[in-house]
């Protein structure tokens, strides 16, 4: 997957701020003032031209619907990398539920945002070094994200997947459990099977 390099430089003159943002794309760089690329009703036409030609996205705050749509489009089409979507914020309600072609931006997924971070939470645990010392914070934050994730309009399947990667988590976390411990095995094979199924961008780790 290409990604965006966001240098972020501030260059402050006397008549104000600007925000410059280098992109690094297919190995080109790219300098595009970022004042340009916040939706505005002046500026809104030319961000889809920007988004269609340029392949990226990167906004304060989406006022135009159909805009916040295109991206969400161009995203599940393939067209759109969703490591290339930076947004702060949208006018419009992100989906709520579990969404199959959704990906890791709550702004436009809420609980796909909260799935992908589940999977890497577990992910890293099975391999940190120091598990005794991180064991019940981890666990606690893993319970904390899929207890936010809404699936009720799932698959059934999906659900069930679900209802037993939460039902684990539980018992993981109410015991002195083992990082060797077979239950914390299934909690992320349950959780890299829901984030393949659900997102276009699962958390990718070493053993994907």
């Amino acid at each position: 997957m290409k990604r965006v390099l966001i240098l972020g430089l501030m260059v402050a003159g006397i008549i104000g701020a600007t925000f410059v943002v280098a992109l690094n794309w297919d190995n080109k760089t790219i300098t595009v003032n970022a004042d340009e690329l916040i939706a505005t009703e002046e500026t809104e036409d030319s961000l889809a031209e920007q988004l269609e030609t340029k392949g990226h996205f990167a906004a304060d705050k989406i006022t135009d619907d159909e805009i916040h749509k295109k991206i969400k489009e161009m995203v599940k089409s393939g067209e759109l990398d969703p490591y290339d979507v930076t947004v702060n914020s949208s006018d419009f309600d992100a989906e709520e539920q579990l969404t199959v072609g959704g990906f890791n931006e709550p702004v436009f997924y809420t609980s796909n945002f909260e799935l992908f971070n589940a999977h890497s939470i577990i992910a890293t645990l099975l391999v940190e070094t120091d598990f005794e010392k991180h064991k019940d914070s981890a666990l606690d934050g893993l319970l904390g994200f899929l207890q936010k994730i809404k699936y009720d309009k799932v698959e059934e399947e999906q659900q069930k997947k679900m209802d037993k990667v939460i039902e684990l988590t539980k018992v993981a976390a109410k015991n002195d459990i083992k990082q060797t411990n077979p239950i914390l095995s299934e909690i992320h094979s349950l959780l890299h099977e829901l984030d393949e199924h659900f997102n276009i961008d699962p958390y990718a780790h070493e053993d994907n």
